[in-house]
C-alpha cells in the first residue's frame, strides 16, 4: 500500500501479517509461533484487527418472491433486478489480541453498516503495538466508531514506544469516526494512519487529538507524540500530514501552534474521482463553519482543521459531519447513538 516504508513500519506491517496469520483453533507450527509472538514481554500487548466490508445482492424484503416480474415490454412490469433485490454491506473480521469488533450495526438499513471498534484495556501503553487493517470493497459502506477515548498511557521513563499501524484500502464509502485521543504525560507514541483511496471511494475522517488532562491538572511536559497521516491514490501520494511534538514543546503556546489549547482536531474528506469537491461546496463550507480552517489539497480532497477545549471540538465536528454529509455521500446523516452517551 505504501510507495516507501522505513524499517520500523516495514517490521510493523511483518509483525502485523504475523498476526493476522493466527486463525481461531488453529493448531500448525507456524500459528503456535505467530500466536506466542502476540504478547511480546512482560507488559506489551501485540493486538490486530482485519476488517472487511463487501456488498452482496440481498432479496428485497418489499417484494413478494411468488409474483414473477412480467416479461420485457409488457405494460405494467419491470424485469429489472434492481426491483427484487437490496445492496447489503457485510462486514467479516477477524482479530488477534484485545482488539475486536463489539457488534456490526444497521441503523440505516441494510446497505450502511455501523461497526463498534472496542480496545477492552482501555488504553495503551509502552511497548504496546495495535494494528488495524480495514478494507472497503466497489458498492460497499462502512462506518466505525469507538465507544471511548483511546488513551496513551505514560512510559514512567521507560524508552520504549506505544505505537499504532491504521491501514485503510477505500474503494466503497467509509466513515471514519472515532473518538478522541488522549495522550497522557509521559507518553511516548509513534502513530500511522495510512489511506489508499480508490478511483470511486469516498472517505469521511477525522482525529482528535488531547494532550494532557486538564481536568486533573496534567500537561503534557515529558514523552513524545510523533504521529502520521498518509492518503494516496493508488500510487500517487497526495497528502502527508506530520506531527512529532515533545513534552513542554513551544508549539503548545505558540500563535503558530496551538496557541494554548490542550486539542486539536483533524478531518478529511475525499470524494470520488467523478466528483470532484467544487468552489461552491468549499465556500459554503467556510461560510457555514467559520470556525474550521479547510484547504482543498487536491481536486478530490478537503482538509479540515481546528482548535479548541476537547469538548468544544467534539460539537464542532459533529455539526461539520451532519452537513457535510448529504452533500458528499447524498446520504442524511443518522447520528450513532454512541454519541449519545
Amino acid at each position: 500500500m505504501l510507495t516507501t516504508l522505513t524499517r520500523a513500519e516495514t517490521d510493523d506491517r511483518r509483525s502485523h501479517r504475523r498476526i493476522l496469520a493466527v486463525r481461531d483453533g488453529g493448531n500448525d507450527a507456524a500459528a503456535a509461533a505467530a500466536s506466542a509472538s502476540v504478547k511480546d514481554g512482560p507488559t506489551g500487548w501485540r493486538a490486530a484487527l482485519e476488517l472487511r466490508f463487501s456488498a452482496r445482492a440481498d432479496v428485497n424484503p418489499d417484494v413478494n418472491p411468488d409474483v414473477r416480474p412480467h416479461a420485457p415490454g409488457v405494460s405494467g412490469g419491470d424485469s429489472s433486478p434492481d426491483k427484487r433485490r437490496v445492496r447489503q454491506t457485510v462486514l467479516r473480521h477477524r482479530h488477534v489480541g484485545p482488539l475486536r469488533i463489539q457488534k456490526a450495526l444497521y441503523p440505516e438499513g441494510q446497505d450502511c453498516c455501523h461497526a463498534v471498534m472496542i480496545h477492552p484495556p482501555g488504553g495503551i501503553a509502552c511497548s504496546d503495538h495495535l494494528c488495524v487493517d480495514v478494507q472497503v470493497e466497489a458498492n460497499s459502506h462502512g462506518l466505525i466508531l469507538t465507544p471511548a477515548a483511546t488513551k496513551w498511557y505514560g512510559a514512567f521513563g521507560s524508552s520504549e514506544q506505544a505505537s499504532q499501524t491504521i491501514a485503510l484500502d477505500v474503494q466503497g464509502v467509509l466513515e471514519w469516526l472515532p473518538a478522541e485521543t488522549i495522550v497522557f504525560d509521559q507518553a511516548r507514541v509513534r502513530s500511522l494512519i495510512d489511506m489508499n483511496i480508490g478511483p470511486q471511494g469516498q472517505m469521511f475522517g477525522w482525529d482528535q487529538l488531547i494532550f494532557g488532562r486538564r481536568g486533573c491538572d496534567e500537561s503534557f511536559e515529558t514523552g513524545m507524540f510523533d504521529q502520521r497521516m498518509q492518503l494516496q491514490f493508488g500510487p500517487e501520494r497526495v497528502w502527508i500530514d506530520r506531527m512529532r511534538l515533545c513534552g513542554s514543546d513551544p508549539l503548545f503556546q505558540s500563535p503558530l501552534g496551538f496557541s494554548g489549547c490542550d486539542s486539536c482536531q483533524t478531518a478529511w474528506m475525499v470524494t470520488s474521482a467523478s466528483d470532484p469537491v467544487t468552489d461552491d461546496l468549499l465556500d459554503a463550507a467556510r461560510q457555514t463553519h467559520p470556525d474550521i480552517a479547510f484547504s482543498r489539497i487536491h481536486p478530490r480532497v478537503l482538509v479540515m482543521r481546528s482548535l479548541a477545549s476537547a469538548s468544544i471540538l467534539r460539537s464542532r465536528f459533529e455539526r461539520l459531519w451532519h452537513w457535510v454529509r448529504p452533500r458528499w455521500i447524498r446520504r442524511q446523516p443518522h447520528t450513532p447513538r454512541l454519541w449519545a452517551t
